[in-house]
């Protein structure tokens, strides 16, 4: 990341989130350089090969240089969520195509949208997402899967840019030479179950088939550290901070 904006106006806003978030510290700058996620995913895969795929990985924490970091108000007052729409092909010999993929990195305000599920039926977080908001948005630069020995590992890259709240949230414009990278882990694979018609309707449910957990690392690449002021993140962007 690089740019930093005016750094008056950063340290007054600092000092107004922290006087209001109730000595909570939400109006300091913390660094990490990785977000740790559990993945969720529901993919819908045609006979002739063509499918639709949702993924939202859960942020579930925080790191810099391969040592946990605290994000104050994380997973109490605002939540976290990586939510990408890809399409491809998925050939029953062969490696998956994808032919065009969106990523958003999701704040959940109040941290209220609930329980995160997939099945065969769908995806999605039991309460909703109506005021959720994007920090970062960004479309398909390269995808496929690295092996470690047997194990695959579906291994993304996109071209990403910070939106307006983003922007206000990390105080800084992103590299524009840098990329997402999201690693997953999903021990066995993906859950299957065939449909009528002959197509196959795929599912993790933060576990895979194996039974193991979900994962995924996000970073942005090359690695660098990211600073976010977490009392814009329990925000809402048409309202006020939220101090409950």
């Amino acid at each position: 990341m690089a740019h930093d904006h005016d750094h008056d106006h950063d340290h007054d806003a600092d000092d107004r989130h922290e006087h209001g978030d109730h000595g909570k510290g939400l109006g300091k700058s913390v660094t990490f350089d990785q977000f740790d996620t559990t993945t969720f995913v529901h993919t819908d895969i045609a006979a002739d090969d063509s499918f639709a795929t949702r993924f939202i990985l859960r942020v579930d924490g925080f790191e810099l240089n391969h040592s946990p970091v605290t994000l104050p108000g994380f997973g109490t007052h605002y939540g976290m969520y990586f939510l990408i729409d890809a399409t491809g092909t998925a050939p029953a010999v062969g490696a998956d195509t994808f032919t065009s993929m969106n990523v958003a990195l999701m704040v959940d305000p109040h941290n209220n949208d609930g329980t995160l599920s997939a099945s065969p039926d769908g995806i999605g977080f039991a309460n909703g997402t109506a005021d959720d908001f994007a920090l970062l948005t960004g479309t398909l630069k390269t995808a496929g899967i690295t092996f470690d020995g047997n194990v695959g590992h579906p291994s993304f890259f996109e071209n990403v840019a910070l939106t307006g709240v983003g922007e206000k949230a990390f105080g800084v414009e992103l590299d524009p030479d840098a990329v997402l990278h999201e690693f997953l882990t999903t021990p066995g694979g993906p859950n299957n179950q065939n449909v009528p018609g002959g197509g196959v309707v795929q599912w993790i449910n933060g576990t895979g088939h194996a039974g193991g957990a979900a994962t995924a690392s996000v970073t942005l690449d090359p690695q660098a550290p990211l600073s976010i002021r977490p009392a814009l993140l329990n925000h809402d962007p048409h309202g006020g901070p939220f101090c409950g």
